[in-house]
């Protein structure tokens, strides 16, 4: 028996309360160190992200990129920016947005399978060190960098 642990909240939360089986778990909002250690304590997270009517979209999740320190399989929804740290198949699952048959069919599939659920935790875990503090500061670095080199050789000064 698996329990499903839904982590936030939004205006439908009542009403997916009163449906919910009592394998559910609604936890509300929490804060950073309960979601880290409630993403530890799992074998699955599942980031199901939509693409609004006005076509706004998340870019790169946090916690998708927090999941890759977490020794958790993922499935998300095969969205640009999500799709730059999954591999679907190599470190974790990817399905379409609104395609709930799909959701379902991937996360019975990572139930089923113990060793491939420990497969993609190891793999996605592997990309940890692209998310780290030093990586992003060398990163922001460099962007600085080129761009006080382009306003220089543009005879700007900044």
């Amino acid at each position: 028996r698996c329990e499903l642990h839904v982590v936030g909240d939004g205006p439908l939360s009542s009403q997916l309360r009163s449906k919910a089986p009592s394998n559910v778990v609604f936890h509300g909002n929490l804060g950073k160190t309960s979601v880290m250690n409630l993403m530890a304590s799992s074998e699955i997270m599942v980031i199901p992200s939509l693409i609004a009517e006005g076509g706004d979209q998340e870019g790169l999740p946090l916690t998708l990129m927090e999941s890759t320190y977490s020794n958790t399989a993922v499935i998300a929804t095969n969205l640009p920016g999500i799709e730059d740290v999954i591999s679907d198949g190599e470190n974790g699952l990817l399905v379409p947005p609104g395609d709930p048959a799909s959701l379902r069919g991937a996360l019975e599939s990572l139930l089923a399978d113990a060793g491939r659920r420990a497969s993609f935790a190891t793999e996605l875990g592997k990309q940890s060190h692209r998310f780290s503090v030093e990586t992003v500061v060398a990163q922001y670095r460099e962007v600085l960098k080129e761009a006080l080199n382009r306003s220089a050789g543009a005879g700007l000064n900044l």
